[in-house]
């Protein structure tokens, strides 16, 4: 399916940082309706909505949203508190059991932050 035949609220979520519900509040925003294909938009329409995607300070994308997911993991190590000392040796955070199924969360978390 080509991404000019999808909504507008599909398109949004391909952003990294807008869900679904920010999507909506977006097409509010702008007077767009959610289920409206990109291909009826004109030129200035999609300047408009692009321009507010890049420029809003209302809510963090990208960079700065993987960097402030950074920044509160390392004040949870520097604090030493539980979660910090478990991100620290690469363990599940969240509860997770570890005598048999710690492999993914050893997998993925092998670049350590050091503090």
């Amino acid at each position: 399916m080509s991404f000019k035949k999808k909504s507008l609220k599909s398109y949004l979520l391909r952003v990294v940082g807008v869900g679904s519900s920010r999507g909506v509040a977006i097409c509010k925003d702008l007077g767009f309706t959610p289920t409206s294909t990109l291909a009826a938009f004109k030129n200035a329409q999609k300047v408009k909505l692009q321009s507010f995607v890049q420029d809003s300070e209302v809510f963090p994308l990208k960079e700065e949203l993987f960097s402030s997911v950074k920044n509160r993991i390392l004040l949870l190590m520097r604090i030493k508190c539980y979660k910090g000392t478990r991100h620290h040796r690469s363990l599940p955070v969240r509860g997770q059991r570890t005598h048999t199924n710690a492999k993914a969360a050893k997998k993925l978390n092998r670049t350590r932050i050091l503090f």
